[in-house]
């Protein structure tokens, strides 16, 4: 399929990262990741919000009860994006600065799960966690090296979690009542020159995978087989999801962290959203319930 790629908004962040969408709004929510903020793009007119909580921000989902829950460099935190108020909900990792939140999704329960890694992604030091309704913080996996994208079926159960410096998409048996993951498994590997970052999952569970490095976004069947690969102007994409009126839209994140300066002239979307109308839909992110 040939796709008509384009801009989406006028922001360029260093580290553009977390894409989440809206549907009741109309907007779609980034984070610029090592900036300590997020931003809102309303999807008809254009207008962007700007918000600084900061400290490094990995990534954001909205909550049921308004505003957004994050999991930031100290820890799980909700903010009120009308008064601009932060609210610490649990610390994590008190390992005086050495890691930092990356990645994370929202389950049909409405749990908040998210993941960290070292600075660089050098060493396998990662945990995976969940924050439940109540505030609860629990840890799921560890010795993880750079994880990244994550998301479930339809049928809730299988989890999809990508570690990009292991070049690998695990799948998770996943009970969705207690939360529990069991019978973790290579789904997707890519090989050394392969770095899968953010997905997302389809209505057809499909996975839609950016590629890191490689310009691209790879999508991929049911059974982990390759459909297609999207070619990119930018050579750093970092994750997406679906979004628009009927969700039909694929909307990308980007990163100009890693390019000189001769590179940035060459990639001027490095750093931006980008959107691409596809042929199939997506999945509303549940809202965390805390």
């Amino acid at each position: 399929m040939k796709y008509n790629i384009q801009p989406l908004f006028s922001v360029r962040c260093h580290h553009g990262e977390g894409p989440v969408w809206d549907p009741q709004a109309q907007q779609f929510y980034w984070v610029d990741l090592m900036q300590g903020q997020f931003f809102i793009g309303d999807w008809n007119s254009g207008r962007v919000e700007t918000h600084v909580v900061g400290q490094p921000l990995g990534v954001l989902a909205l909550r049921e009860q308004g505003g957004v829950v994050m999991a930031l460099r100290d820890g799980f935190f909700t903010y009120d994006t009308h008064y601009r108020t932060l609210k610490e909900v649990a610390p994590t990792e008190a390992n005086e600065g050495a890691t930092r939140f990356n990645d994370g999704a929202v389950d049909a329960q409405g749990r908040f799960w998210a993941a960290t890694m070292t600075y660089d992604g050098s060493a396998p030091v990662g945990n995976l966690y969940c924050l439940n309704e109540a505030g609860e913080v629990q840890r799921h996996e560890k010795n993880l090296m750079l994880p990244n994208g994550m998301g479930w079926s339809m049928d809730r159960q299988t989890y999809f979690f990508a570690d990009t410096e292991c070049h690998v998409i695990y799948a998770y048996d996943f009970d969705l009542e207690t939360g529990r993951l069991s019978n973790r498994r290579n789904f997707i590997e890519f090989g050394p020159d392969g770095f899968p970052d953010g997905l997302t999952v389809d209505t057809n569970n499909h996975l839609w995978v950016a590629m890191w490095q490689e310009g691209k976004i790879s999508h991929f069947d049911e059974r982990g087989q390759k459909v297609e690969d999207i070619a990119l102007p930018v050579s750093h994409p970092t994750s997406c999801c679906f979004g628009g009126p009927e969700f039909r839209h694929l909307l990308v994140t980007t990163s100009q962290r890693p390019l000189s300066p001769e590179q940035k002239l060459a990639e001027p979307l490095a750093g931006g959203c980008l959107v691409l109308e596809t042929d199939t839909k997506g999945q509303p992110e549940p809202r965390y319930r805390g």
